[in-house]
């Protein structure tokens, strides 16, 4: 009899390290769910999800995936790591802020890839941004990224500061580039900008293309530049309108801008783009007003209702 007792202690022991083994393993998955039906007690897996990102994200391996599965608001979150949230479509995965907070922040210690697909972010006018990438780690040079993000198919609206706010600031004394796709996203009615391209130091530098993006009501569209690192973007086939600026590139850290194939116009400050650094316009854009306070470079394929400032520089059509 004793010994039956000895064996189904050590059973009932055998059973709780199984148990304490499979929780470490919702910890560390590949990839959790999310769900309006979930909660953040459960182990994040398709059966049962979580019910916001920031409690999924901690049973997240790092390089994970958090998919949503059905409509509902999963609450701001604080991005540490390289993940990926996506909405598969069909559903809306809504993130709303309220008054000062952002809706996601990107904070990471180490060199860290996002992806944030099919998100509606809504700051409801109080909220302060939409998606920010501030602080990043040390820097490895410009040939390695010191971060990368990607936000594709995603709404950002109704912050007080930028929809997009990427903002690196590199510690450690070796300069790094952030690497940025904005790809089918739309920023609306944000009292800043839509979209805001800024490194904070000269140790930071970013690499940003946008394409097929809209930015429109918003205090600038798109703002281009730094006074310090240095800055360079593509912006192919978007819209920026009905802001007060429309596109607005101002740089004494180095900045280089091209338009390819976009419509920038009626927007209210008289000017729809406004620049002090190089600007390339490429492949038949449409704009309403240039301010060329700098060197901007024109292969003559562009409809540009008004010019002042410098003359546009020719080159060969691309």
């Amino acid at each position: 009899m004793r010994k039956i007792t000895q064996l189904s202690a050590v059973a009932v022991l055998a059973a709780a390290l199984s148990a304490l083994v499979s929780v470490g393993a919702f910890a560390t998955a590949n990839r959790t769910f999310v769900s309006g039906q979930g909660s953040d007690s459960n182990p994040c897996s398709l059966g049962a999800p979580c019910r916001s990102f920031a409690g999924a994200l901690t049973q997240t391996a790092p390089g994970g995936e958090i998919t949503v599965l059905d409509s509902a608001g999963y609450g701001v979150v604080t991005i540490p790591q390289s993940v990926t949230i996506t909405n598969p479509g069909g559903v809306e995965a809504g993130i709303t802020a309220t008054a000062g907070e952002n809706a996601i922040t990107i904070d990471a210690t180490s060199a860290a890839t996002v992806t944030l697909r099919g998100l509606t972010l809504e700051g409801g006018g109080v909220g302060a941004n939409g998606i920010i990438l501030s602080s990043t780690p040390t820097g490895a040079g410009p040939a390695t990224p010191a971060g990368t993000l990607n936000i594709i198919d995603c709404v950002v609206k109704d912050f007080t500061g930028s929809g997009i706010a990427i903002q690196p600031e590199i510690s450690g004394g070796v300069p790094g580039v952030i690497y940025v796709v904005i790809a089918n996203t739309f920023t609306l009615d944000n009292t800043l900008n839509g979209i805001n391209l800024n490194p904070q130091n000269g140790d930071s530098g970013v690499t940003a293309s946008i394409y097929q993006t809209t930015a429109s009501s918003n205090g600038t569209g798109i703002s281009v530049g730094s006074a310090v690192g240095g800055t360079t973007a593509l912006i192919s086939n978007s819209h920026a309108d009905m802001n007060v600026q429309g596109i607005k590139e101002t740089s004494t850290g180095g900045t280089s801008l091209t338009i390819k194939n976009s419509t920038v116009q009626n927007n209210n400050s008289g000017d729809d783009i406004g620049n002090t650094s190089f600007l390339y316009l490429f492949n038949n854009n449409t704009i309403g007003s240039l301010n060329n306070g700098g060197v901007s470079f024109t292969d003559g394929t562009n409809n540009i209702g008004g010019l002042s400032g410098n003359a546009l520089v020719p080159l060969a059509p691309q």
